[in-house]
């Protein structure tokens, strides 16, 4: 598990509600953003990198929690920049100027695309730092590891919301969500968002959440494969009083607390505001934790194919597949090559068990594999195709 910081910056404080809108949509802008450019760096560190930090690429989860459940949402739905206004409202994210009309309140030619890939765009000019208020010459973006997706594989949200339900598409990942129904800073429904500051809550944007997302992806037919569940696996999800495969509404919560998971040490440095009102009984956000965990297993489970004992997975012998791999040893790269039936995936691990090496989206009879930072040594290769997989040893030498 990867815990991925983003880039922050935006004004609740502001008195002009348009101030507020315009500056959290650029800072949830900058974290989608962030978020894909985290998952692009984890796919070239094994491909390139000898993958110091054991990811598999074809099994990836975004998940977060408050701000944190904003990006997962954000990252998973807001996929193409013209989304965002395409909304029922045009001008939702647009920022009306005297003289001018509405501008958009992100422009690809100072933000960057919203996958993070292209060119970098432009510093901020005196026509963007006038309507914006960003520094002359500053950098909005900067393009990182390009040539590797931004592609996961479920998305998890706890307690925050999407700004705008219009992002969802058929083809989508997979949604769970957990969210306290009555929560009043974001809306179970379609609502206003609303910003806790220090003189009070702050009115935002109308975003959408779990209650209503969880209907637009059983439409969407996103969540399919949580049917796929047996009887009998999934006992949390016997419990949650929603309809709904893939949202565990969370209700009478401590003091109607919109984050039950949540708490803070007793003594804890610096200690909160005795206005936070902050829960500081670990045991009981530790029962509510259980719960997540127990609900998300067996959905991740059949989503990312994790071998559970409710999934069969069949060994496969080189007869059956035609299968070559050459040259072994090797100094440089090993060519694997089957009759017919193409390679979906190829996982490399050493002798230890590590996976130090991974490629996915092959889905070709024929595939050469790099060697990059491998050190001298023997590893296993494991293939992987729609009928089940197979191991070979490979070595590298000099």
């Amino acid at each position: 598990m990867a815990v991925a910081d983003y880039r922050l910056g935006w004004n609740p404080f502001s008195d002009q509600e348009l101030i507020r809108r315009f500056t959290l949509i650029n800072a949830a802008y900058r974290g989608v953003q962030d978020v894909r450019t985290c998952i692009r760096y984890f796919r070239k560190n094994v491909a390139e990198g000898g993958n110091e930090f054991g990811i598999d690429p074809d099994k990836i989860v975004v998940w977060g929690q408050g701000t944190g459940g904003y990006l997962s949402l954000a990252t998973a739905y807001l996929d193409n920049f013209g989304e965002i206004y395409t909304t029922a409202d045009p001008n939702k994210f647009k920022l009306p100027v005297p003289g001018i009309g509405f501008i958009p309140m992100v422009q690809e030619n100072y933000n960057g695309d919203v996958f993070g890939v292209q060119a970098a765009p432009g510093v901020v000019d005196a026509t963007y730092n006038a309507i914006s208020g960003f520094p002359l010459g500053d950098t909005m973006y900067v393009q990182n590891h390009p040539g590797y997706s931004s592609d996961f594989h479920l998305a998890v949200n706890m307690g925050g919301a999407l700004g705008d339900s219009s992002w969802m598409d058929a083809g989508d990942v997979p949604l769970i969500s957990y969210h306290v129904p009555s929560d009043f800073f974001a809306p179970c429904e379609t609502g206003i968002l609303n910003v806790p500051t220090l003189t009070g809550p702050q009115p935002v944007v109308e975003v959408s959440s779990s209650c209503d997302m969880q209907d637009i992806a059983a439409e969407l037919n996103l969540n399919d494969i949580f049917e796929t569940i047996p009887d009998g696996f999934d006992p949390y999800g016997e419990l949650s009083i929603s309809s709904k495969n893939g949202f565990y509404p969370f209700v009478g919560t401590p003091d109607n607390t919109s984050s039950p998971w949540e708490w803070t040490p007793s003594g804890y440095s610096p200690a909160p505001a005795a206005t936070a009102d902050c829960n500081q009984d670990g045991a009981v956000a530790h029962a509510y934790i259980d719960t997540i965990i127990g609900y998300f297993a067996p959905r991740a489970c059949v989503t990312l194919g994790l071998g559970c004992n409710f999934v069969k997975t069949k060994e496969l012998s080189d007869l059956e597949l035609g299968l070559q791999v050459s040259p072994v040893p090797s100094s440089d790269a090993v060519t694997f090559q089957t009759k017919e039936t193409p390679i979906r995936q190829i996982y490399v691990y050493d002798l230890s068990g590590r996976l130090v090496k991974a490629h996915t989206g092959i889905n070709s009879t024929v595939f050469q594999m790099q060697r990059n930072s491998l050190t001298n040594g023997m590893y296993i290769a494991e293939l992987r195709f729609d009928g089940g997989f197979v191991k070979r040893k490979i070595v590298f030498n000099n």
